[in-house]
């Protein structure tokens, strides 16, 4: 059976996963309100500011990792015979918020940054509960991606 990260990572679909997560980020980013919104605009606007290619730049070094986190959900939602990737894991999605929040923990603690540590550690949960209620629609742009063309 193919992996997840092989059918993602191969080099069409991948060209066009990659600016399509990004704007999708962007898009999600734009639409944010309140207090958190700001923040995230914020954010996201300095680190434009810095790298204007920052958004695909961080999903190309991401996605290989994130694919294999996901991994062992994808192989399940192969063999339930199941055809909806997001619906699948909707119903999985505290863990697999938690397999993908745990990458983000790994790059985060190998970076030096005291404080990326310390913001990393006040944000941390939010960013878990936020995931968890996005990555349906992750799913579902990793299923048609990995849709036979």
């Amino acid at each position: 059976m193919t992996t997840l990260a092989e059918i993602l990572l191969a080099p069409e679909r991948f060209e066009r996963l990659v600016p399509q997560t990004a704007s999708w980020i962007e898009r999600y980013v734009h639409e944010s309100g309140g207090l958190r919104g700001m923040a995230l605009k914020a954010g996201l606007a300095a680190a434009k500011a810095a790298r204007p290619d920052a958004v695909e730049r961080a999903v190309r070094r991401l996605l290989p990792e994130f694919a294999t986190a996901l991994e062992p959900f994808w192989q399940k939602f192969r063999a339930s015979g199941e055809r909806d990737f997001g619906a699948y894991l909707e119903r999985h999605a505290a863990l697999a918020s938690a397999a993908l929040m745990g990458v983000t923990d790994v790059r985060i603690a190998a970076s030096p940054s005291k404080t990326l540590h310390a913001g990393y550690k006040r944000l941390r949960s939010t960013l878990a509960g936020e995931l968890q209620k996005l990555l349906p629609d992750v799913a579902r742009m990793i299923g048609k991606t990995a849709a036979p063309p």
